[in-house]
């Protein structure tokens, strides 16, 4: 009798720390199963079997410590899909903590993660690997702190967005122990662990290159010097074959030419 009370016990014991291992809090409301709610004029589903959490529309503004725009750091294998207009902001806490393994798809719209005060971070990490990928746009602010930072354990960050701008009161990143910003346009195309204080400048890069190339195909020259500064700028960090695609595009924009001496 006694050792099935143990039993009991610990079967109670289990599902209570399961239940709260997969808590994600959206907007101050807690999800811990497959939900459909309305906060902030939008709306938040999540589907526990698949672990998607999809935010549409949602405009938050939270005041106060450990108020967070999106808590998901005791989730892992979540994916995270913004879409249409979304806007968390976040004063005295970080918009977006998270841990275990997340990607945070900017589907489409404009998704602006925003912290204003506390020393806290646009996208506070946990001991994650954070995927930020998407064809939509994505804005971090952090007006105190550090766009993205690592605050426990060890974390590692993935970007591939088609676009995205970074404004901090100190680093843009910090404290990743390993981070590849991609071209959306060209998985070939990657830095690895460059300089913490250049990620806006090398996201500014992968942002104005395809503009060039579209906005100055027929300038021969201009275009000519504007990719090779670019590109030079690119094989500085780390961007694997840097040469041979600075010769290719110039190649492709202005016909074939010896640039043996360009870089």
């Amino acid at each position: 009798m006694i050792m099935n009370k143990f039993i009991v016990l610990g079967i109670a014991l289990l599902t209570v720390v399961a239940t709260s291992a997969e808590t994600i809090w959206v907007n101050g409301n807690k999800i811990t199963g497959t939900t459909s709610l309305s906060t902030g004029g939008g709306t938040v589903s999540y589907n526990a079997s698949t672990k998607v959490l999809t935010i549409n529309n949602v405009v938050c503004d939270r005041s106060g410590s450990d108020k967070n725009g999106i808590d998901c750091k005791d989730v892992t294998n979540l994916t995270i899909n913004m879409t249409g207009t979304n806007s968390l902001k976040a004063n005295d806490a970080s918009s977006v903590i998270c841990g275990g393994t997340v990607t945070i798809n900017i589907a489409s719209g404009v998704t602006n993660f925003i912290s204003t005060a506390g020393s806290q971070n646009a996208i506070g990490m946990y001991g994650c690997n954070l995927t930020l990928t998407g064809a939509g746009k994505l804005y971090l602010q952090s007006d105190n702190g550090s766009a993205i930072q690592g605050r426990e354990g060890v974390s590692s960050l993935k970007m591939k967005l088609a676009y995205c701008d970074i404004k901090s009161s100190s680093y843009d990143l910090y404290n990743i122990s390993q981070w590849r910003i991609y071209d959306y346009h060209n998985e070939n195309a990657y830095f690895i662990n460059a300089d913490e204080h250049t990620l806006q400048c090398l996201v500014d890069l992968l942002n104005t290159q395809e503009a060039i190339i579209n906005n100055f195909k027929k300038i021969g020259e201009e275009a000519d010097n504007l990719l090779l500064q670019i590109y030079k700028q690119l094989k500085l960090h780390y961007m694997p074959n840097a040469e041979e695609q600075v010769n290719k595009i110039i190649d492709e924009l202005i016909g074939d030419n010896d640039h043996d001496d360009d870089i």
